[in-house]
């Protein structure tokens, strides 16, 4: 399985705005996630804790959506060179692919 890091190259300027906003999104999740897993680690009040994380999560989300978004060209799966290369055949985690 392949994560796309950037947008393919020649999508127009409202696929990369979408896409950093998404990516801005996650990184704005998680790191609220974070903050409520060390700020309130070790103290008596989790529920403070649990809301705090469903907020990050509740902003991870349409981050993810939107980064994930297909119409930068290829598909949500697909690498950079994906369309020119066949990997039919190939187990996964093997380099040379094949049985054992």
């Amino acid at each position: 399985m392949r994560a796309r890091l950037r947008p393919s190259p020649g999508g127009s300027s409202r696929s990369w705005a979408r896409f950093f906003v998404g990516r801005l999104l996650q990184v704005t999740g998680l790191m609220l996630t974070l903050v409520a897993a060390t700020a309130f680690f070790g103290t008596p009040s989790t529920t403070a804790m649990l809301r705090l994380m469903l907020v990050g999560v509740v902003v991870f989300i349409p981050g993810w959506l939107l980064a994930r978004r297909s119409d930068r060209g290829g598909t949500a799966q697909d690498g950079p060179g994906a369309s020119t290369r066949s990997d039919a055949g190939r187990t996964p985690g093997r380099p040379g692919g094949g049985a054992l």
